[in-house]
């Protein structure tokens, strides 16, 4: 894979507009594929029906073309490896289940999420706090009979991962994320194997994603080897977080391109605006894609997050006296 030409991926999921957080992991991954000398697939990861915002995923399209960012495969310019929509993608991972359950690797679960939680509370539990499911189930020979029940990955043991700007990190996958759900009680498949599934089949050769997604790479690779093939290797991004040092979320309202737009962001001074956050320029000023893939540099996005300034939020000319008053 090491020698395959770059393919690298977006991923969004149409669960709301994208804000500063997602726009900076997304043009990272941009960059990295600009810097190898590579492409992107863009792919909508659309399988969690009751969280999809209306409009989403057409928004979060036009967001990304207003920042730059260009994709040679996708829904909307089709590709040899479509469809491009992880809801018309269900035989496909139909297919991996069953070849995971022909495999031993699954495993039957009744347990409800009340349950779950009860046993992980129990006063006399001996459960590491980081646990996400106990293994009830686990053990049982035939979980589930004609009761409905979800399907759970065997996960366990150390994976080591190497990654291009995280620091080389042993995760115990029994531990977090555990055995996860590959198919849930109502037949949806879920995210941990849908993005391992579409990630083989279309031939990524990175996943660039935040550094808060270390411990489901983790699970991710092993789920892609008992498929029978690696896992893409990895570029986790640091997380971006507001003034205060808090993670940014959709729900509430973190600032995206409307709202950037608003204040007097053109798509090239926000690209300057990111150069400043991660640490590749100390004043504000207009980059072309381009441009700012030669400034890439490692060290600064090592960093586990990094905190946008308070006056990103209220405009370039703002940005710029703060960034001048350093």
């Amino acid at each position: 894979m090491a020698d395959a030409p770059y393919i690298g991926r977006l991923a969004p999921s149409p669960t709301g507009r994208y804000h500063l957080g997602n726009l900076s992991t997304a043009l990272l991954a941009q960059l990295r594929a600009l810097r190898r000398g590579g492409r992107l697939i863009y792919r909508l990861e659309d399988l969690d029906g009751p969280r999809e915002a209306a409009g989403s995923a057409a928004a979060i399209a036009v967001d990304l073309r207003w920042l730059g960012l260009d994709w040679s495969e996708g829904p909307d310019c089709g590709g040899p490896h479509g469809p491009y929509i992880q809801s018309q993608r269900l035989e496909r991972y139909a297919a991996a289940v069953e070849q995971l359950e022909q495999s031993g690797d699954l495993y039957r679960c009744t347990c409800s999420r009340k349950e779950i939680a009860e046993v992980l509370s129990a006063p006399h539990g001996s459960f590491p706090a980081s646990l996400l499911y106990p293994g009830t189930c686990r053990a049982r020979r035939e979980a589930g009979g004609d009761e409905p029940h979800a399907l759970r990955f065997r996960a366990g043991g150390h994976v080591v991962l190497e990654d291009a700007l995280a620091p080389a990190v042993a995760v115990d996958t029994g531990l977090d994320p555990g055995d996860a759900i590959v198919r849930r009680r109502d037949g949806c498949f879920a995210y941990h194997l849908a993005v391992v599934v579409d990630d083989l089949a279309m031939g990524v050769t990175e996943v660039v994603r935040g550094r808060d997604l270390l411990s489901s790479t983790a699970l991710h690779k092993q789920i892609a080897a008992a498929l029978g093939q690696p896992y893409p290797t990895t570029c986790h991004v640091p997380m971006v977080l507001d003034a205060a040092g808090q993670r940014l979320a959709k729900r509430d309202g973190a600032m995206g391109r409307p709202e950037l737009e608003a204040v007097g962001y053109t798509p090239a001074l926000l690209r300057g605006a990111f150069a400043c956050l991660w640490g590749f320029a100390d004043r504000l000023e207009a980059f072309s894609l381009a441009e700012l893939a030669t400034l890439w540099r490692d060290e600064p996005l090592r960093a586990d997050a990094l905190n946008l300034h308070p006056a990103m939020s209220s405009g370039p000319e703002a940005l710029r006296l703060a960034l001048s008053a350093r």
